[in-house]
């Protein structure tokens, strides 16, 4: 009986002869990727090529589904050096294992890990002269944590873009920019998000589509009195179909190029005034001056019984008769 129970008391010394105790880790806030340091102290003899393992628990502070996050391979104290897996929440918690003799530690108190930032490329477009404002939305354009900030340097253009500028510390992606072309052109920005927890995501690309603001050129006709009058705008930027003011009546669906009658058929001869001009992509070019053209109108012939001499001919537009 006696033999018996020294035999229990040594083998019970045997098993909390080694012990892993984890010190504070400091800070409790992570983002991920981060480093981690995790120090711990030992009490008995490790053995042989002992390697200490630090193991990370769900967001639930469960160690069913543990990630190892950094190693030591030591039989002594000391402190492991871990990286912050991708993930995120508020109630992580740290354990650590020996592998010479196997040994488990208590667990550390809570930690925090926020995550990154992580937006796709995006794309906007505006008219020439307008602001654009684009605003990443969390799921829709990736992950993109409450208070998420916005940085960037000035943007790549074409064309001659201007108005592009930096920014920094931003809620959104904003700017101005004019296309002194006749073409669109494109501004190309290099972001790098901020979560509002500190985390610094990888830049992304946004770039904005400036079309020109529509412009062209109006031509009138020759008609003879009680014809129908027709003008033609023939554009040198902006996408049919376009909307013009003329005269102060609005004009709508008028392609390039194409004749299209007057609201009002003159009956002598009228000066038409371009004063805006809406394209398809809506944008507008107010304001216009020396833009106008001219519809003539013939009066229709007298007929009198003296007959017209042989070989008299209407000249100057259409035969009136």
């Amino acid at each position: 009986m006696l033999i018996i129970v020294l035999t229990c008391l040594f083998l019970s010394k045997i098993t909390i002869s080694q012990t892993i105790k984890i010190g504070t880790i400091n800070p409790v806030i992570y983002c991920v990727g981060n480093s981690v340091n995790i120090p711990f102290t030992i009490t008995g003899t490790f053995t042989g090529v002992n390697t200490f393992t630090a193991y990370l628990s769900d967001p639930f502070g469960s160690f069913t589904t543990e990630q190892s996050i950094g190693t030591f391979t030591d039989t002594l104290s000391g402190t492991i050096s871990g990286t912050i897996p991708n993930t995120s929440g508020t109630n992580f918690r740290i354990r650590i294992k020996s592998s010479s003799p196997v040994r488990i530690s208590d667990t550390s108190a809570i930690i925090i890990i926020n995550p990154l930032p992580a937006i796709s490329a995006m794309t906007n477009s505006i008219c020439s002269g307008n602001l654009f404002s684009v605003l990443p939305v969390n799921g829709s354009n990736g992950i993109v944590p409450t208070g998420t900030t916005y940085s960037w340097l000035a943007p790549s253009v074409t064309g001659g873009l201007t108005g592009g500028t930096s920014g920094s510390g931003a809620s959104s992606i904003t700017g101005t920019l004019v296309n002194p072309t006749n073409t669109p052109q494109t501004a190309t920005y290099t972001v790098t998000p901020k979560s509002g927890a500190n985390c610094t995501g990888s830049t992304f690309t946004v770039t904005v589509t400036v079309n020109p603001l529509p412009q062209g050129s109006l031509t009138g006709s020759t008609i003879c009195n009680g014809g129908i009058g027709q003008l033609t705008f023939t554009s040198i930027s902006g996408i049919n179909p376009f909307t013009l003011i003329i005269n102060g009546s609005s004009y709508s669906g008028i392609n390039s190029g194409i004749p299209f009658s007057v609201i009002t058929n003159p009956t002598s001869t009228t000066s038409y005034s371009l004063t805006s001009i809406t394209d398809n992509n809506g944008c507008i070019r107010t304001g216009i001056t020396g833009i106008s053209a001219t519809i003539i109108v013939n009066p229709l012939p007298i007929i009198s019984a003296r007959p017209q001499r042989s070989g008299a001919r209407n000249t100057g537009g259409p035969r009136c008769r």
